[in-house]
């Protein structure tokens, strides 16, 4: 009956050894696991949480830029939208006088759009509307009396209609 004990006990010795072994090596997983994400916790809450560019190209498949989010000439900050032929559509930040300002482009890039501030000092918001040739043809904003305008143009420049 020893000889049966004996192997049963040597049985259960190499199933708890086995066992053992795996354990050791699943708890020395887990420190390296630990470890590894803990140093790599610090590295992360270390870095900013900011992206710093100068600018922000979206491309298409095609590697053409459709959305671009940078600087114009000025240095001031916008957005612009570039159709499929890479021509400019939409513009959206600041003007030259540093005032907020949504432009519509056509397909020569010539603004038909704009809306905006005028320039000056307490400026008011203002719609124009321009033909293709960029004439401006329609008006809405404020006068230099700082009233009201609403003015339609001709094709030679002079005013059709104005109100007041």
């Amino acid at each position: 009956m020893e000889a049966v004990t004996a192997e049963v006990l040597a049985a259960r010795l190499a199933a708890l050894e086995r066992r053992l072994r795996l354990s050791t090596f699943v708890w020395l997983g887990i420190v390296i696991v630990l470890t590894v994400v803990s140093f790599g916790a610090q590295r992360a809450l270390s870095q900013t949480s900011a992206l710093h560019a100068r600018s922000l190209d979206i491309v298409d498949a095609s590697g053409r830029t459709r959305i671009s989010l940078g600087l114009n000439t000025n240095g001031a900050p916008g957005i612009w939208v570039y159709d499929a032929h890479s021509k400019s559509r939409v513009y959206v930040g600041l003007s030259a006088q540093a005032a907020p300002a949504i432009e519509l482009e056509d397909k020569s890039e010539k603004i038909r759009v704009y809306l905006g501030f005028g320039a000056g000092e307490g400026s008011a918001p203002e719609l124009s509307l321009t033909d293709p040739r960029g004439d401006q043809r329609l008006y809405v904003g404020w006068s230099t009396t700082e009233k009201p305008l609403f003015s339609v143009y001709g094709a030679d420049g002079k005013t059709l209609w104005s109100s007041p």
